[in-house]
């Protein structure tokens, strides 16, 4: 209990770390192909940490919670897409 104790803390820094990084991150000088893969990394790194998760119902779920929140998640990935593009690229945000 303790090892996993002291784990535990430490994933929750990391992942504090990794939502600091993301909400800064910014394309800057990288090709928009390479500004996203880089925010994909960081995303799926997340993922590991906080993954959604997977409905434990017996029967087929049909309460949409679990597809809603990856419609979120997708979301949040367009929103940090956009907010994180150069300047030039503003009429692809509005």
């Amino acid at each position: 209990n303790d090892l996993k104790a002291r784990f535990s803390r430490a994933d929750r820094v990391r992942v504090a770390s990794l939502q600091c990084e993301l909400y800064a991150f910014r394309q800057d000088s990288l090709s928009v192909n390479d500004y996203f893969t880089k925010l994909l990394g960081f995303l799926e790194e997340l993922e590991i940490f906080r993954p959604i998760p997977t409905c434990t119902c017996l029967a087929r779920c049909q309460c949409e919670s679990l597809r809603n929140a990856r419609k979120f998640k997708n979301e949040d990935l367009v929103f940090l897409f956009l907010t994180g593009l150069n300047d030039h690229y503003a009429v692809v945000r509005s």
